[in-house]
């Protein structure tokens, strides 16, 4: 029980640490591309470090637990990485957004649906307090649609750190490996 509670906490320290990567990559790209109070072009230096740092403790963790849970401990290569891993975690980065999105609005549109008088006072809508329910009940099929995207979009870097088992072949098993050779 406690071997299967381990891989289960690894497992989701695995997924925390690979969409946390894509917001290093983000703060990196906000201390490159970022500007000063007035306006002007200026590198924070504090910011890029920071996030080379973290970025660099995020692999390394992922390295150790992919390493404990069975999987290879070979990192990919930095062609792979640009090319596969950058655009999929930044695509994660906006599926992770879009379900918080998705989440604020279908809780919004619960308000709406369970209390019309506050919503219709505190939100700027049509008078009467069916338009409101329709409008909450909208506003929750929108939310539960962005969930799901946003879900689908992150699901596409999570599979990148999917372990695949060997295919192991043995003796025990009945199969004769050289039967049909020549």
């Amino acid at each position: 029980m406690k071997q299967r509670v381990v891989k289960l906490f690894r497992r989701f320290a695995m997924v925390v640490y690979g969409l946390t990567l894509p917001l290093c990559l983000l703060v990196l790209f906000v201390g490159v591309a970022g500007d000063d109070a007035q306006g002007r072009h200026q590198l924070n230096w504090g910011m890029i470090l920071g996030s080379v740092l973290a970025m660099a403790v995020l692999v390394w963790r992922l390295r150790l637990n992919r390493r404990a849970l069975g999987g290879p401990g070979a990192i990919p290569t930095l062609r792979r990485l640009l090319l596969v891993f950058v655009p999929l975690g930044i695509v994660a980065v906006a599926g992770v957004l879009m379900a918080a999105i998705g989440l604020v609005w279908t809780a919004l549109g619960i308000w709406m649906v369970v209390d019309p008088q506050n919503a219709q006072s505190l939100l700027y809508m049509p008078a009467g307090p069916l338009d409101v329910r329709i409008s909450g009940v909208v506003l929750v099929f929108i939310g539960l649609v962005c969930v799901a995207i946003g879900a689908v979009l992150s699901l596409f870097f999570l599979r990148l750190f999917r372990r695949k088992t060997p295919e192991m072949t043995s003796p025990d098993n009945g199969a004769d490996l050289e039967a049909g050779h020549d």
